[in-house]
């Protein structure tokens, strides 16, 4: 059995939950273009208890979502609802995502006083000093923007020259 989370959304007291891919689902977390939503869903029904494997009647799911089309139904939940997940899966997701943060900084910033690369330990240093929360489902380049604005006062860094 592949490891999976459920998304979960509640509308009107009623219950609606898909099961999706905990691994595929990271990869479109990250990059939503990069994977359909057909890809990360596990099996071929909307739940209103995944647990008790209870699926959601059609009434229900077309009075809430307008169709019985299991993808754009998977589409309105993953934009409204929540990601439920284990600890140890948002470990992994919220590790995934500070160690993508750190390459990316790595990658384009130098250290302002020395002009030399920046070692992936003194920014994952920086991070704790500037006590920043990496969030596992909030956008990579909104994050980069957040930290960057508050890293600068704890690592002078400036951005490579790119060569031509």
């Amino acid at each position: 059995m592949t490891k999976t989370i459920i998304a979960q959304l509640k509308k009107n007291k009623k219950n609606f939950e898909i099961l999706l891919d905990f691994d595929k689902y990271m990869d479109y977390a990250n990059n939503p273009l990069s994977i359909s939503i057909e890809d990360i869903i596990v099996g071929d029904f909307c739940f209103c208890d995944c647990a008790k494997a209870k699926r959601a009647n059609d009434a229900d799911l077309r009075q809430f979502f307008g169709t019985l089309e299991l993808s754009k139904i998977a589409q309105n939940i993953l934009e409204k609802g929540k990601i439920q997940m284990t600890t140890k899966q948002r470990q992994i997701s919220k590790e995934n995502k500070k160690n993508q943060i750190i390459d990316f900084i790595s990658k384009k910033y130098i250290d302002a006083r020395t002009n030399k690369p920046l070692p992936l330990t003194r920014i994952e240093i920086a991070l704790k000093e500037i006590k920043y929360n990496i969030e596992p489902f909030k956008n990579t380049d909104s994050q980069i923007n957040e930290i960057l604005k508050k890293i600068i006062y704890v690592l002078p860094i400036k951005e490579k020259k790119h060569s031509k």
